[in-house]
């Protein structure tokens, strides 16, 4: 009687053979710049959310979602017609409190500065809610009382496209961050009345391991429906690749 061996590689162990991008660079950027992004926490473990936003109807502009697409040339904007499933106040100027976006991280974790990206700016009116002045708060329990959080950096930012970088006055633990933006900038009369947001990163207080295997083409010479190839590097633990056990064909010819 033959014995038929399966061969299966979960998605857990392509991601032990994660190495730090850094051990690859020939230099290192300094904690101030804006652009480096080694120390990011990883925004695919993170979501974010906003009292004001559009809907996915309106071209480039959307939902806080946008915000952790990691394409630069979407972003979220604050509701600025209500059409489209776009939510909450049209005008933040009259709602200064609720001109922010939240991040919600999977677990607590020492967070030491914010990265933000605007929105890429075109044409007239392009930077509307590009923030140019902001207030940083962090919280452990996402309460919506003022008391659960706590304001960990203010500052003042240039109205332009480049990444902006908030430094925090210390290390913080936090689950819950929120970017609001104090002042926004506007055309025509239209200053705090919307927020945008291209990206938006929290950097932790260690540099981030990468796993450069991740959703990289992944081929086998065996497979089973459903178990190809590519589970074993797309980042989601509960996928397997397995060899194809139930026939001596090749699948993929």
């Amino acid at each position: 009687m033959k014995k038929v061996v399966s061969l299966v590689l979960s998605a857990a162990m392509v991601a032990g053979m994660a190495i730090s991008v850094s051990a690859f660079a020939t230099g290192t950027q300094g904690a101030a710049d804006a652009t480096d992004a080694s120390r990011d926490y990883l925004y695919t473990q993170t979501t974010a959310t906003a009292p004001s936003a559009c809907g996915t109807g309106n071209g480039n502009d959307g939902p806080a979602s946008y915000a952790l697409d990691g394409n630069e040339t979407t972003h979220w904007h604050s509701n600025y017609d209500g059409a489209n499933g776009g939510t909450g106040s049209t005008n933040l100027a009259s709602t200064p409190n609720q001109r922010y976006i939240q991040l919600t991280l999977n677990e607590e974790t020492t967070l030491d500065g914010l990265r933000y990206k605007p929105r890429q700016a075109v044409g007239d009116g392009g930077a509307n809610g590009t923030v140019t002045q902001y207030e940083v708060k962090v919280s452990t329990t996402g309460g919506e009382d003022d008391s659960a959080w706590t304001s960990v950096s203010t500052g003042t930012w240039e109205s332009n496209s480049d990444w902006k970088l908030a430094e925090f006055h210390e290390p913080t633990p936090a689950k819950y961050v929120r970017l609001y933006g104090v002042h926004t900038a506007g055309a025509g009369g239209q200053a705090d009345m919307y927020m945008n947001c291209a990206e938006l990163r929290v950097q932790t207080t260690q540099e981030q391991e990468e796993n450069i295997f991740l959703s990289k083409t992944a081929r086998a010479s065996t497979q089973l429906t459903n178990q190809e190839a590519d589970k074993a590097n797309d980042g989601d633990l509960t996928t397997q690749w397995c060899a194809n056990w139930e026939s001596h064909t090749n699948p993929n010819k």
